[in-house]
């Protein structure tokens, strides 16, 4: 689990805007497709937000660490 966002997209295609765009890379929300001209939009690339960058598996795993060590 990570980052989610919902962002704007202006299709580089056709400039038609959208936004209300699903954006989670760590649960493969990872494209877009223009509804006017079906170009398909990587939004990792077009928002610069990697998959790590938008994880929290390090975080989770030290909270999971802090639980373990009360045991």
């Amino acid at each position: 689990m990570g980052e989610r966002f919902i962002i704007e997209v202006i299709c580089l295609g056709c400039g038609f805007v959208d936004d209300d765009v699903p954006f989670a890379p760590t649960s493969g929300f990872v494209t877009w497709e223009c509804p006017k001209c079906s170009m398909v939009v990587d939004l990792a690339q077009y928002t610069g937000i990697s998959y790590g960058s938008a994880s929290n598996a390090g975080q989770m795993d030290a909270l999971a660490e802090l639980f373990r060590k009360e045991e």
